[in-house]
C-alpha cells in the first residue's frame, strides 16, 4: 500500500462508529429497550449556495447515527488571509452522532456528533498565476437540532469546529506562504428525508 497511515487514519474512525453501534444494540436487547433504527440522506445548503457541494448518508440505530459525507466548498475570499484567492476544499468525512432524546423522538430533537475528515484543499496568491495543493486531517466535533418539517422531510441547523491534526499546513504559495488555520469553526442548515 502507498499510503498505510493515511488508510488506518482514514479506516480508525469507521471502525470506532461500528464498534459503538454494535455495543449499543447488545446494550438495548440486553436491557429489553425496543430499538430504532433509520435511515436518510442530507443536502447541506451553505456548499451549494457557494457554488460547491455536498450530500450526506446516514444509518442509524439506538440512538446512535453513522454519516459519511462527501462535500466541496470554495470559501469566500474575506475568510481567506490577506493576499490569497480561490480556495477550495475537497472532503471526505465519516462522523458519529448521538440523540440523547432518541427514546422519546427517534431521530429527531437534538444530537451530538464528532468524527474524522480528510481534506485536500488548493489556493491562489492574488495577481499571480496557478494554485497550491495541500491535504489536512481534521478532528470535528458539533451539534444541531432535527425539526420536521412534513412528514419524512426534515431541517437540521447545525454548527460544529474543525481542528486540523494531521497534514500540510504551511504551503508555499508564488514565492510566500500560506497558513492553514488550527481551527475552523461552521454553521449551516441541511435538508434531509428521513427513510
Amino acid at each position: 500500500m502507498r499510503h498505510p497511515r493515511r488508510i488506518l487514519t482514514l479506516a480508525l474512525p469507521a471502525l470506532l462508529a461500528a464498534l459503538a453501534l454494535a455495543s449499543s444494540s447488545a446494550h438495548a436487547e440486553e436491557a429489553d429497550v425496543e430499538e430504532v433504527s433509520a435511515a436518510g440522506i442530507e443536502l447541506d445548503a451553505a456548499p451549494y449556495l457557494m457554488g460547491g457541494f455536498h450530500a450526506s448518508a446516514w444509518s442509524g440505530s439506538s440512538g446512535w447515527r453513522v454519516r459519511p459525507v462527501v462535500a466541496r466548498a470554495y470559501p469566500p475570499d474575506f475568510m481567506l488571509k490577506d493576499g490569497f484567492e480561490a480556495a477550495r476544499v475537497d472532503a471526505l468525512a465519516l462522523l458519529v452522532d448521538w440523540f440523547p432524546r432518541w427514546r422519546e423522538q427517534g431521530y429527531r430533537g437534538f444530537w451530538v456528533g464528532a468524527g474524522f475528515e480528510y481534506w485536500r484543499s488548493i489556493i491562489s496568491r492574488v495577481g499571480y498565476g496557478g494554485f497550491s495543493t495541500y491535504t489536512n486531517g481534521v478532528v470535528t466535533a458539533g451539534g444541531g437540532y432535527v425539526w420536521p418539517v412534513w412528514r419524512s422531510v426534515y431541517l437540521n441547523p447545525w454548527a460544529a469546529g474543525h481542528m486540523v491534526v494531521s497534514g500540510t499546513r504551511r504551503i508555499p504559495v508564488a514565492g510566500t506562504t500560506y497558513e492553514q488555520r488550527v481551527f475552523t469553526p461552521e454553521a449551516s442548515v441541511k435538508l434531509g428525508i428521513s427513510f
